[in-house]
């Protein structure tokens, strides 16, 4: 007969293979070639990027611009229909001086890339266009969506 210790050993040792075994799951490629990879957070995810423009057949980064995660809202068919943010409790960063963002222990969910320009603001395309950036966050991944070169957006250069 098994003491109690030896089913506490056992149990302890299926937890380790089993958190070792979903360690290993990689979800499949989102959207217009997104990798995910996998971070530390099992329950919250991390969006990353670059924003440029193209002036004049030069890649410009763009600095200290306002970008929020908006959740997306799908109709009674399921299919996504628009996306909904608010400027106090929606995921939020700021470009750095290369045009850097990243969005850190977001919720996982359906989201869209806001642009905002304080007077205004736009659900960002994908470059060259007419598709939403429709990115899928999933706990525990980091979600690149690499360089995204825009030639023309709202916002006023400075």
């Amino acid at each position: 007969m098994m003491s109690k210790i030896h089913y506490l050993l056992l149990f302890i040792f299926d937890i380790l293979m089993l958190t070792g075994c979903l360690n290993r799951f990689t979800p499949p490629n989102q959207s217009f070639g997104l990798q995910p990879t996998q971070t530390l957070n099992p329950i919250s995810g991390t969006v990353t990027g670059r924003l440029s423009m193209l002036n004049s057949g030069n890649i410009t980064p763009l600095k200290d611009e306002i970008l929020y995660l908006a959740e997306v809202i799908s109709n009674n068919e399921g299919k996504s229909s628009f996306a909904s943010f608010d400027r106090i409790n929606s995921p939020r960063t700021t470009t750095d001086a290369e045009g850097r963002f990243i969005f850190k222990n977001v919720k996982p969910g359906n989201y869209g890339l806001v642009i905002d320009v304080i007077t205004a603001s736009y659900l960002l395309n994908k470059p060259g266009t007419s598709d939403p950036i429709l990115i899928e966050v999933i706990g525990g991944n980091v979600i690149d969506l690499g360089e995204l070169i825009f030639e023309d957006l709202p916002i006023i250069r400075k």
